[in-house]
């Protein structure tokens, strides 16, 4: 048998709930005075920082993000902002351009951080090849853009024949150099651009470790992507004669030339003959 008063305790449940709905509005309004006092110290930092720390408002410190082959004393001496400047009197687009002249320096973006933080982030370029110019060898990075002096020994390809140093053969020498590496074919020693026969650019030189050791691979102008392939497959099958081949000749379509090496007699017999003339 029910209670009677079952009901009526039923009823004042509703009550009970709005009880709480003031401490629901003092939380609200709690989070509304913070998230106005965050937008506040968002929107006058600037000037808050700087008067509380008046003495570091006038210098910048550096954070420099993404630097492996440069330093960051040497990123921050490229941005050229004299001693004494303070953080607020800084033209971020100048500093960006300034960094970004950096020979090392792909891309950079600049922010500030009052009172007195310059956050420098770059992305370095990556060398892949080397390239004789007529101002040096120089280091070639993926975009094709020749863009520092190489050191002695670097174990880079080489590209020959590129002309200027941003010019449209060196950046075809590095998607060459991409594709090689998809066919998982090693590096070349060196290759060839330019300055020889039209016909028979752009050439390989491999190095003396591969299966063709020292052999030149002549690719042509056309279809470099189906040349690749099948120099990929040949060099698998690695075949005797390959061993010996001065060239592998890949501009026949699917006809691959092998030139061997001359004798060792024919070759010492050409020297000989050289030094009596």
């Amino acid at each position: 048998m029910k209670r009677p008063r079952w009901q009526n305790e039923r009823k004042t449940q509703p009550g009970r709930r709005l009880l709480r709905r003031p401490r629901l509005l003092r939380a609200s309004v709690w989070l509304a005075a913070l998230v106005l006092g965050v937008l506040v110290g968002a929107f006058r930092g600037d000037a808050l920082l700087a008067s509380a720390f008046p003495e570091r408002a006038t210098r910048v410190r550096f954070a420099v993000i993404g630097n492996e082959r440069t330093s960051a004393e040497e990123l921050a001496a490229a941005a050229g902002i004299p001693p004494g400047t303070g953080l607020g009197a800084l033209d971020l687009v100048a500093v960006e351009a300034a960094v970004g002249g950096h020979p090392w320096v792909r891309k950079v973006r600049v922010a500030a951080l009052p009172p007195d933080r310059l956050i420098l982030a770059v992305e370095e370029r990556e060398p892949v090849a080397v390239a004789r110019l007529a101002n040096g060898t120089l280091l070639v990075d993926r975009d094709g853009t020749a863009f520092a002096p190489a050191s002695e020994g670097t174990d880079l390809p080489e590209l020959r024949g590129g002309g200027a140093p941003g010019g449209a053969p060196l950046a075809e020498g590095v998607a060459l150099l991409a594709a090689l590496e998809a066919e998982g074919l090693a590096a070349p020693r060196a290759l060839i651009l330019g300055g020889e026969e039209p016909g028979a650019v752009p050439a390989l030189e491999l190095g003396s470790d591969a299966a063709a050791p020292s052999a030149r691979v002549l690719l042509g102008r056309d279809d470099h992507a189906g040349k690749l392939a099948r120099l990929a497959e040949l060099l698998r099958a690695d075949p005797p004669e390959l061993g010996s081949a001065a060239e592998i000749d890949l501009r026949f379509g699917e006809d691959v030339v092998l030139r061997p090496k001359p004798p060792p007699d024919v070759v010492g017999s050409s020297a000989k003959s050289g030094r009596a003339s």
